[in-house]
């Protein structure tokens, strides 16, 4: 009279209070009892450890897959042991008595064929399938990953593993239908999954990153949340949840806190740490940590009782993740100008400037960035080629072209490649365009919207013969004068250790004014060069009176002028500090051979 089905559950339920080597032997004596029952090899095999082997009443050793296999071989209409193998299941496949070999896909169809609303299944498999792959079941439906999820939802509507896992698989601005007539779109889909466990941590986490700055959303118990909130909730309900901390600290402003349930307020830093406590092994979250420490001196505590700098939290963040392109710029951009400095990288190489932007370019062969600095590396040496991870050789202009592909909207790209191209020349971009001198400066002045394109505008200012005029993106023909008036009207004020600094007359008196404008830019002094350039522009006795209050004038021949009375004066010796810590915006660097 013994319950084979119930001895097996018996076993299998988690809170059994027995040990494993009681439930081996109940189960194995009921094998001997009945050598032909399911259940009892399914719980045989589910209670057996992966690298275990158990010896049957026959004399037979079977490992945990055995079992299972033998589960199967009893009862082919049994799901549980397909399930069982699914989840145990690598990339290999296993081999079944009646000789078929199956691996996770075909597991999970079989388990579909003997319980038609196994919720997990339908899910497993919608994850197993690649984009575009279809899947066919038993009863002749084809079905996609989405149309897998769907199933998922009508086999079990109250759950949230089922919505959240069609959300994902849904591209954004696109809805699917359910089979109870709903047509639901990504948000509504994670709405469901909080309606179906309000305490899903994922859904909200998901939903908080999908929502942008001052975008809100209303739950199904009436509360509105914005993006932090909800992030915030995530935490609420998993305390571990390392993409949380990571999302809402990239929610935040720099100066920014937050309060969690616990009553912690936390900054973004904090939250990144945070983010590392839950997953020390991601290196994205040292990153977002390093590039908050401003002070390159400045020690930041790790829960594990580790205090790393600005350049300790980028090399971590290559130590776990060696193919982060930006981990690598970021450490070439603390990096002094002198060629010969070197940072040791966890695989024990020691690499300059040129070799870890050479790096993000094997990390990101897209990386719009990396491809400018190079560029900009080579500028003053415009003959030197460098051979890139993909085997190409580019010169100067190359990489700048190259730059402009990965980032049609990059200033530095246009304003590099205008530099180095010469007056009569023109280039082709990789969207035809064929494009001069002037247009590029054109193009880098359209482009350059945040920094008010002083240094663009004084660029194409210079080309500009006094009877020349350039057409700007937004239709307005301006002379050079105009051009200049407008940088130094429109240039943010000047910062950093170098600025206004320098008196410019006598270095554009000497090496021209193109040579000149390099130099005002590595020294972050763009502004007071401009107004140099402007006066010089001026009649004898001319003066301007601009709209940010400053006036610019030319004295009358003979009195002693500006441009004649100015003495240059000394540059001010850098100290290790400063040179690590200013970053030029445009690096008029000599030419390198790193890399190539």
């Amino acid at each position: 009279n013994l319950d084979f089905t119930a001895l097996a559950c018996t076993c299998m339920h988690p809170n059994t209070q027995t040990t494993q080597m009681d439930q081996r032997q109940l189960l194995l004596n009921a094998i001997s009892l009945n050598s032909n029952f399911s259940a009892v090899y399914a719980g045989l095999g589910f209670v057996t450890a992966a690298d275990e082997t158990v010896q049957l009443h026959d004399g037979r050793v079977l490992d945990k897959r055995q079992l299972l296999a033998e589960a199967i071989h009893c009862d082919p209409d049994y799901f549980l042991p397909y399930q069982y193998l699914c989840t145990i299941l690598g990339e290999d496949v296993v081999q079944l008595r009646d000789g078929r070999e199956l691996d996770r896909k075909q597991l999970c169809v079989e388990v579909i064929r003997c319980d038609a609303d196994n919720l997990n299944s339908y899910g497993i498999l919608g994850c197993l399938l690649a984009a575009g792959e279809t899947v066919q079941l038993h009863d002749g439906r084809v079905l996609d990953e989405r149309q897998l999820y769907v199933e998922a939802v009508h086999a079990f509507d109250c759950c949230s593993r089922a919505y959240n896992s069609l959300a994902v698989a849904l591209p954004v601005g696109e809805t699917v239908r359910l089979q109870d007539g709903r047509a639901l779109g990504k948000k509504q889909l994670h709405l469901e999954a909080i309606r179906c466990e309000p305490k899903d941590g994922e859904a909200y986490v998901i939903l908080g990153g999908m929502l942008g700055a001052g975008e809100t959303v209303q739950l199904f118990d009436g509360r509105v949340l914005d993006n932090k909130q909800l992030l915030v909730e995530a935490i609420r309900y998993e305390s571990d949840s390392f993409y949380a901390y990571i999302r809402l600290g990239d929610a935040l402003a720099t100066s920014e806190t937050v309060k969690l349930h616990d009553g912690r307020v936390m900054d973004k830093r904090q939250l990144y740490v945070e983010a590392i406590r839950c997953d020390p092994e991601w290196g994205g979250a040292y990153y977002d940590l390093g590039d908050e420490v401003t002070c390159l001196e400045e020690q930041v505590p790790l829960h594990d009782g580790r205090a790393l700098d600005k350049r300790q939290l980028f090399v971590e963040a290559i130590r776990h993740d060696p193919d982060l392109a930006v981990a690598y710029r970021s450490l070439a951009e603390l990096l002094d100008d002198d060629e010969d400095e070197k940072v040791q990288l966890p695989d024990g190489r020691e690499l300059g400037w040129g070799l870890l932007q050479w790096e993000a370019l094997r990390c990101d062969p897209d990386c719009g960035e990396a491809y400018c600095e190079l560029a900009w590396g080579l500028s003053e040496d415009a003959g030197v080629k460098v051979r890139l991870p993909d085997g190409r050789v580019l010169d100067c202009a190359q990489m700048f072209v190259e730059a402009i592909r990965c980032r049609p909207d990059y200033s530095e790209a246009f304003l590099g490649l205008a530099k180095v191209l010469t007056d009569a020349k023109t280039v082709q971009l990789h969207d035809g365009r064929v494009l001069d001198k002037k247009q590029l400066y054109v193009e880098a002045i359209r482009c350059d919207k945040s920094k008010s394109a002083t240094r663009s505008l004084v660029a194409l200012a210079l080309t500009l013969s006094p009877d020349e005029t350039a057409t700007l993106a937004d239709g307005r023909t301006l002379n050079s004068r105009q051009l200049l008036q407008e940088a130094v009207e429109g240039a943010a004020p000047p910062s950093g250790p170098f600025s206004n600094s320098f008196d410019h007359v006598p270095f554009i008196k000497r090496h021209g004014e193109q040579r000149a404008l390099h130099r005002a830019i590595a020294v972050n002094d763009v502004r007071a060069f401009a107004i140099q350039v402007l006066r010089r522009r001026l009649e004898p006795g001319e003066r301007l009176d601009l709209s940010d209050g400053t006036v610019v004038e030319r004295e009358m021949a003979g009195s002693g002028s500006d441009d004649e009375a100015s003495s240059a004066r000394k540059r001010p010796r850098r100290t290790k500090q400063q040179q690590q810590q200013h970053r030029y915006e445009l690096r008029p660097r000599r030419g390198r051979t790193d890399g190539s």
